[in-house]
């Protein structure tokens, strides 16, 4: 790392990583306990996957940003936030909520590496973690949009099957178009 604290830099962007696998591993669990329903809940199931490989792809940018400046990943139990199997009565709105409750998680964890960045006087953490706020700010103002829908909602299902499955499938040709062209 760049400056004085280089230990105390890599253990704040492990940590952050650390948090991160947990919260992917938690969106998978998500997306089985939506697709294990007696009634399938095919675009939320999707929905929680896409939101894996959203944290998947932020815990690697961390994983990038502690390796490219001399830091090692130093990985504790990988486990998920939330204890499974999920107790049978968990709504779709509890999984909402509790995904929106572990993102506020992740964002405290990345205002504490930018509080530290900015006592060290480290700009490019500084830079990344700021970047990480907006697009947990982003993640978070989509999970709570979801979840206001699903608790006005008067049926989960359709809510399911006519904005959840529908965004999924939007998103996926989106990125099969970019996947195709790039």
């Amino acid at each position: 790392m760049e400056h004085s604290g280089t230990c105390e830099c890599e253990t704040m962007l492990s940590d952050t990583a650390n948090m991160l696998f947990a919260v992917e591993q938690t969106f998978v669990g998500f997306s089985a306990f939506c697709k294990g329903q007696d009634i399938a809940f095919d675009g939320f199931a999707n929905y929680f996957h896409i939101c894996s490989l959203w944290t998947r792809k932020a815990k690697d940018k961390v994983i990038d940003r502690l390796t490219t400046c001399g830091g090692k990943l130093r990985l504790t139990e990988m486990k998920p936030m939330q204890p499974f199997p999920l107790p049978k009565d968990t709504t779709i709105t509890n999984l909402l909520q509790m995904s929106v409750d572990m993102e506020h998680c992740v964002t405290q964890q990345v205002k504490s590496l930018l509080n530290f960045a900015k006592e060290r006087e480290t700009i490019p953490v500084q830079e990344f973690a700021r970047e990480l706020l907006i697009w947990h700010t982003e993640c978070i103002a989509h999970l709570v949009r979801h979840l206001e829908g699903a608790k006005c909602s008067e049926s989960i299902y359709l809510y399911d099957r006519l904005t959840m499955q529908p965004l999924v499938d939007r998103f996926e040709r989106h990125h099969r178009f970019c996947d195709f062209h790039y």
